[in-house]
């Protein structure tokens, strides 16, 4: 069974996943939400909270392993009534398609790149196979310079979560 035939499965049964991301060996526990050709979306639960908070993007070729989560967090969320949320409407059969849509709907967006670099903002280009940003630092304060990024070295995408909420809500709409 390939990678993105087993997280079709676990989507298709709600399953909650622990899934290993090979490029920064962190493990992710979630729930897959939306499965394309390239690139998976996973709805991430925080562990210390036992809730879900926004959705993890990653490529199919850098899951590392998957296993199923143990069944006590899982029956924590179904205890407190929480739904796993539905396909969030991402374009994951190419990176550029990716952020265009993750940038339509939500306000910022983290950009991982597999040189661990972090970057928060919203993604202003993703023409030529590059994705530029106008960027909000951890101050929530709208950055001058707008980084660029190659398509390639874009190893993961969050969005969503309460952290990008709250810098956008601090920082305001971009300047622009």
């Amino acid at each position: 069974m390939t990678v993105a035939e087993r997280l079709e499965r676990a989507r298709t049964d709600r399953e909650l996943l622990t899934v290993e991301h090979a490029p920064t060996d962190e493990a992710f526990d979630g729930y897959v939400v939306a499965v394309g050709p390239e690139w998976f979306a996973l709805a991430v639960v925080e562990p210390a909270v036992v809730a879900l908070n926004g959705l993890v993007v990653l490529r199919l070729v850098d899951v590392a392993a998957d296993a199923p989560e143990g069944t006590f967090v899982a029956r924590a969320l179904e205890h407190q009534g929480v739904e796993v949320p539905g396909d969030p409407g991402l374009e994951l059969h190419a990176t550029g398609k990716l952020l265009e849509s993750a940038a339509a709907r939500h306000a910022v967006v983290t950009v991982h790149t597999r040189q661990g670099e972090v970057l928060i903002g919203v993604p202003t280009s993703t023409a030529d196979g590059r994705v530029e940003l106008l960027e909000v630092d951890a101050d929530a304060e709208w950055m001058d310079d707008t980084p660029v990024v190659a398509h390639e070295d874009v190893a993961r995408v969050d969005l969503g979560g309460r952290y990008e909420q709250l810098l956008y809500e601090l920082a305001g709409p971009p300047p622009g």
